[in-house]
């Protein structure tokens, strides 16, 4: 189960409790896994003049927090292209990747929209229907 201990941090300053890593250790860890989740922090919503500023790869095992304002990251597409990669809301950071570091990504699963398919995008009016903390409580009850 993923805690403090477990979350490694790619960045040029440290944060008390959480290991700080270089982004080789991303590497090797991502090098036997076929699944993924990937979220992006940015600086507002349009890709077009907005930047990306943190960005989180990982599992249920191990999350690698990366501030892109410090760190390159443009190598990492390579290292994740042939994964499947599952995200809530996944189109909006596929946007932003594509845009800012050229990634081409075809194995993405979007929680958000499998659940708008699901219920025939039917009930968006009611505010918060398909957000993550909705889902988790209809699927898992947490």
């Amino acid at each position: 189960m993923l805690n403090q201990k477990n979350i490694r941090l790619v960045a040029p300053y440290q944060v008390p409790g959480i290991k700080s890593v270089g982004l080789g250790e991303l590497e090797n860890y991502l090098k036997n896994k076929s699944i993924i989740a990937l979220d992006t922090e940015t600086s507002g919503l349009d890709q077009f003049t907005n930047k990306i500023v943190m960005l989180q790869i990982g599992d249920v095992n191990r999350q690698f927090v990366i501030d892109t304002r410090y760190v390159d990251v443009k190598c990492v597409g390579e290292w994740i292209k042939d994964k499947r990669i599952v995200g809530q809301n996944l189109k909006f950071d596929y946007k932003q990747v594509k845009w800012h570091y050229n990634w081409r990504l075809l194995k993405l699963y979007d929680t958000m929209l499998v659940e708008k398919i699901l219920n025939n995008n039917k009930l968006e009016e009611e505010s918060g229907f398909y957000s993550l903390a909705e889902l988790a409580q209809r699927y898992l009850g947490a």
